[in-house]
């Protein structure tokens, strides 16, 4: 525990030499009661304070299940607003990690309006990086969880957000539906509310092409956010709006006003985000102006200031960690949904023999029947919610690799040279960039990240790890590696072996085919074990069986049951 202590205290005072906070009495602070630490970093919160990150990180370290509810909703907040710090800071990555974090701790404890705000911060991320798609997804969940929870101003917020998102991904018959539903939720007494309304529909009436009406409305929203102080972000969205139409109608000069008024407003406000975009744009209208000399310069100051705030690879990162994130959930269901299934089992047997024993006559034969059969329906409900559970898993993987499969034919057709493959020189980095191991080999991060993205590349490819001859050292060879630092990342990042990897991945591919009755509909279950690269049909079973909670024949019986 002292250790514990000692190594929380050494990242502490990292943290405030960081930050500059080396006033701060480190040795007072870490033996205040949570209430205090809570109280003080709500007031260095609402003051716009660094120094409250590390107050709440002091809070949020000593989460444990044995804490009363009302701590625990504490550091759950904690984590919510370190999050939100982080991310007006432009810190997306500390930001998510954080709240990927807050997400455990609040789904376990129902803290419903939390996990709804971390759900739109989430998708806010998404969104500064123009992946509408994502964002939709979490603006959907955060309105759900709000509505479950009755908070009609999260509701709302969320609301907003996602028709904003639909809008740019120009599903604007679902954005119209969900306005539908904002503008029935009066607030009458709130301001922001006020502001949601126009420009949720001044942007929808943008996307309809109906540019009159949505100039009217942008201009009132734009000034309900000055004469009410809502922020640069509302501020900066209602001049965005307004100079993208001006764009469209080829008014250029309006244009150039309200993305100046942005540039303007972005400098003084510290927002690079939007002076990012601001900038970005002003480079774009300058260049239909054909005055190459501003077209220049703000070419410039945008590439300079978007390589520093929208890095691609950090950006892949976090969808990776996302992605994770969500498939461990789902293992943790199905792990609950077979261990109930075995209890179950367990119970039906039980109950079988007693009731066996105690039986005498008609009577008690009908009602051992029919004890039987609700069993055998309980049994096969949740076999059936099993199956739907991994169908679901499967079908969000599935997801997962065409997007990453796109990202890659993107980078591969585009004309940015192809990043060089880590040497030997590269392997043998400074120890400021390379990650220990336990055993006390280093990898580079760099390295381990090229490692990582060449492992999930080549587990994708069905016809390569269903060879019955592929194992890690031809999996080393197809990234460019050796066995012994593959072996070492998939160890630290997946927490499994080689082997465990490479027999869920083959798993996940029987599933698919098990399915997918037009092509393997007369497969036998000997069939598709060698398919997918078994030698043993035991063994293949045995592995299925595991990792699914069902066994193959069941699997198969199902799935032709539903076609």
């Amino acid at each position: 525990m002292k250790r514990i202590i000692h190594i929380l205290l050494f990242i502490a005072i990292s943290t405030m030499e960081f930050y500059g906070w080396s006033n701060v009495d480190l040795s007072y602070i870490a033996t205040l009661p949570n209430d205090s630490l809570y109280e003080h970093a709500e007031e260095l919160f609402t003051a716009k304070s660094d120094s409250a990150i590390f107050y709440y990180s002091i809070l949020y370290n000593r989460y444990s299940e044995s804490m009363n509810p009302k701590h625990r909703n504490m550091c759950a907040e904690a984590m919510l607003k370190t999050g939100i710090m982080h991310y007006k800071k432009n810190n997306y990555s500390e930001a998510m990690n954080i709240w990927l974090k807050g997400l455990k701790i609040s789904q376990n404890n129902n803290f419903y309006d939390i996990l709804s705000q971390i759900y739109i911060y989430i998708g806010n991320i998404y969104s500064v990086h123009n992946d509408y798609e994502q964002s939709v997804s979490f603006y959907k969940k955060s309105a759900d969880v709000a509505r479950q929870c009755n908070d009609i101003a999260l509701y709302n917020h969320a609301l907003n957000n996602l028709i904003c998102a639909l809008c740019y991904c120009e599903k604007t018959e679902d954005a119209r539906k969900y306005f539908e539903l904002l503008r029935a939720n009066k607030e009458d007494n709130r301001i922001r509310y006020r502001y949601d309304l126009l420009i949720s529909n001044a942007i929808l009436l943008s996307c309809e092409k109906k540019n009159h009406e949505a100039i009217a409305y942008y201009q009132q929203a734009a000034q309900v956010a000055n004469s009410e102080n809502l922020g640069t972000q509302c501020i900066g969205a209602a001049y965005n709006g307004l100079a993208k139409i001006y764009v469209h109608t080829n008014e250029l000069d309006s244009a150039l006003k309200y993305f100046h008024l942005n540039e303007s407003l972005a400098r003084k406000t510290g927002t690079t985000d939007l002076l990012a975009v601001s900038l970005g744009n002003l480079a774009g209208i300058y260049e239909r102006k054909k005055d190459s000399g501003n077209h220049q310069y703000y070419k410039t100051l945008y590439i300079e200031l978007n390589d520093s705030i929208f890095n691609q690879r950090e950006f892949n990162s976090l969808k990776n960690a996302q992605f994770l994130y969500e498939l461990n959930s789902n293992n943790e269901i199905i792990s609950q949904l077979t261990e109930q299934k075995h209890q179950d089992e367990q119970k039906i047997s039980q109950q079988r023999l007693l009731i066996l024993t105690i039986s005498i006559g008609l009577l008690l034969g009908c009602m051992l029947l029919a004890y039987i059969w609700k069993q055998k329906r309980h049994l096969s409900s949740a076999y059936n919610e099993l199956y739907n559970r991994n169908q679901e898993a499967l079908k969000r993987e599935e997801s997962y690799k065409k997007r990453l499969l796109s990202l890659r034919e993107i980078y591969e057709t585009s004309n940015v040279e192809s990043p060089p493959q880590p040497t030997v020189a590269a392997e043998k980095e400074s120890v400021e960039d390379t990650k220990c191991n336990d055993s006390g080999m280093s990898i580079s991060n760099e390295l381990r990240m090229h490692i990582l993205q060449g492992i999930i590349m080549v587990m994708a490819n069905e016809e390569e790890i269903c060879n019955n001859e592929f194992n890690i050292a031809r999996l080393a060879t197809l990234i460019g590696s050796n066995t012994r630092y593959v072996s070492q990342v998939i160890n630290d990042e997946y927490g499994m072996n080689f082997r465990t990897l490479l027999n869920e991945c083959r798993v996940k591919v029987a599933m698919k085919r098990i399915s997918d009755n037009e092509n393997y509909g007369l497969y036998t279950i000997k069939a598709i074990s060698e398919s997918v690269g078994y030698k043993s049909q035991a063994n293949f079973i045995r592995v299925f069986t595991q990792y699914t909670g069902i066994k193959p024949s069941m699997y198969q019986k199902i799935s032709k049951e539903r076609v």
